[in-house]
């Protein structure tokens, strides 16, 4: 067993007996990280708390822990992985040489990105995606068209998974 599990275990042991002593546990989005704590927004109210386990992402959203309503010791718990989903544009200038990179702003020793036509797509900008015939692969964040490498932007939603 890894000393990070042996922690997560222990984080586990000390919130299930917290949660016998009346705490309160809140679903907050991050919104800063900080070394080992991070800013969260907890319905409107920003709080700065120390956080267990992997480093959040921001815009995520994970469980904060109040012990005994006491806000000064609140606490995250952050899992192995998070995700968030992105609306962003594919652009008809980003592609290079049939490909098309995320890598920039989610290198793959970080993140899992997987891409969606965005419902805000046109007909014709699905048929785009479409006839590009984009496929991925496990080593990197980096499209590939297969087809036709698209001429006109195409909105998509990127599902991003900390590893």
């Amino acid at each position: 067993m890894s000393a990070e599990q042996d922690i997560i275990d222990s984080i586990g042991i000390v919130v299930k007996k917290a949660m016998e002593q009346n705490t309160q546990i809140y679903q907050c989005r991050v919104t800063a990280v900080n070394g080992k704590r991070c800013t969260i927004d907890m319905n409107g109210r920003e709080l700065d708390v120390g956080y267990y386990g992997s480093t959040p992402t921001i815009g995520s959203t994970y469980p904060v822990f109040v012990p005994s309503g006491n806000y000064n010791v609140a606490f995250a718990v952050i899992g192995g992985s998070s995700s968030q989903y992105i609306n962003t544009t594919m652009t008809s200038s980003g592609w290079s040489n049939k490909q098309y990179s995320f890598e920039s702003s989610y290198p793959s020793s970080k993140y899992n990105v997987t891409v969606s036509v965005a419902s805000t797509a046109t007909s014709a900008q699905y048929d785009t995606f479409s006839k590009a015939k984009i496929v991925g692969n496990v080593d990197s964040n980096i499209v590939t068209a297969l087809g036709t490498v698209p001429t006109s932007n195409i909105p998509v939603m990127l599902k991003v998974v900390t590893k």
